[in-house]
């Protein structure tokens, strides 16, 4: 019956009535889940080949830091001294901002600055008295100025022959500025 119309009208004029509509729930939800399908797979897919090809350039990474002596210097460097507290584990922001994006986007000559002398009202404190940064400044901007351009990634390490583990936190045979090839770990923080 259509709303507004009294049984009366309706029975007197049959043609003008509409036809009842069923619907059915099931057909209701498939539907709706084929739109939701629809919505989500693109998007899913587009993710997991994002991450196939991140993975693809973790291994070509690999072999570029392995080739560099000044490279993994400045990776044993920045593990020792422990950037990560505070710069994040890939160094792009944490408690401390993106070393990555200030190399980016700021000069060399800013680098070795905010590296050496700091910013202690900022909370980065000055490094010019450790000569084990002070020694590799060159190597680590480099370092971070091959993540910025993409020609090295994240997850690059050096070949597991180049350092070895001691006594727990120390680091023996790196063969840095200011450590022993014979055995005499450097203190970890």
């Amino acid at each position: 019956m259509l709303r507004g119309r009294s049984p009366i009208v309706d029975r007197a004029r049959p043609a003008l009535r509409q036809p009842e509509v069923q619907t059915f729930p099931a057909v209701e939800r498939t539907v709706v889940g084929l739109d939701a399908w629809r919505r989500w797979s693109l998007p899913t897919i587009a993710l997991a080949l994002s991450i196939a090809a991140y993975a693809g350039d973790t291994a070509d990474c690999a072999l570029t830091l392995r080739g560099d002596p000044g490279l993994v210097t400045a990776w044993q460097t920045l593990r020792i001294v422990d950037c990560a507290r505070c710069h994040g584990k890939h160094y792009t922001g944490l408690a401390a901002p993106s070393i990555v994006d200030y190399v980016r986007t700021q000069r060399r000559e800013q680098f070795d600055h905010i590296v050496l002398v700091g910013d202690p009202p900022r909370g980065m404190p000055g490094y010019r008295s450790n000569r084990m940064i002070a020694d590799t400044i060159d190597d680590l901007y480099r370092y971070f100025r091959s993540r910025a351009e993409g020609s090295l990634c994240a997850d690059a390490r050096p070949p597991s022959s180049t350092w070895t583990a001691g006594a727990p936190g120390t680091i023996t045979g790196s063969g840095l500025p200011g450590t022993s090839r014979s055995g005499a770990g450097i203190l970890l923080r």
